[in-house]
């Protein structure tokens, strides 16, 4: 006897949860004091954390603008200088206006890695020493050893029976 071919069972389709907004936030007295009070503690605490540990001066970079810094650097510049020799031998032989704009294009984007690779800084990146950076800070501190620390001088108590004279008082 023919088996008798029973549908599939149904399968359960989830629905896709709904989407709930929130209520726009609000700023009230009572979570403005509270989310202050976690800024000032987080603003304190970095303060404290710079205070314990002070920033180590980074040495200057050892490589000098215009020099390659290493083989792969001077490989890549020697290439790019030998594509700019080669676009200018065709420059030379071009005669269509549209195939020069197109050499003349190229060229300048190989003239943008060749100033990348040699390390010339574009304008505006460098500034000369103006007189007021080279003055010295009057905030500037001295970096030898600090010797020890002397107590600040004690003020005199006035004698009893004489009141306290504050700066600038008049009464007689």
């Amino acid at each position: 006897m023919p088996e008798i071919l029973q549908p599939p069972a149904p399968i359960a389709i989830a629905q896709p949860p709904l989407i709930t907004r929130k209520p726009p936030f609000r700023f009230t007295r009572e979570n403005a004091r509270d989310y202050s009070a976690k800024a000032n503690a987080a603003r304190w605490s970095r303060k404290q954390f710079n205070r314990d540990n002070p920033a180590i001066p980074q040495p200057p970079p050892t490589s000098t603008p215009g020099i390659p810094d290493n083989a792969d650097t001077a490989r890549r510049l020697a290439r790019v200088l030998k594509q700019l020799d080669g676009l200018d031998n065709t420059l030379d032989k071009c005669k269509e206006p549209k195939e020069w704009d197109m050499l003349t294009r190229a060229k300048e984007r190989l003239f943008k890695v060749w100033v990348h690779l040699a390390g010339i800084p574009g304008p505006g990146n460098t500034r000369p020493p103006t007189a007021r950076s080279t003055r010295p800070s009057s905030r500037a501190l001295p970096m030898g050893p600090m010797g020890p620390i002397e107590p600040a001088p004690q003020a005199i108590a006035p004698a009893a029976g004489e009141p306290e004279k504050l700066p600038g008082d008049v009464t007689p």
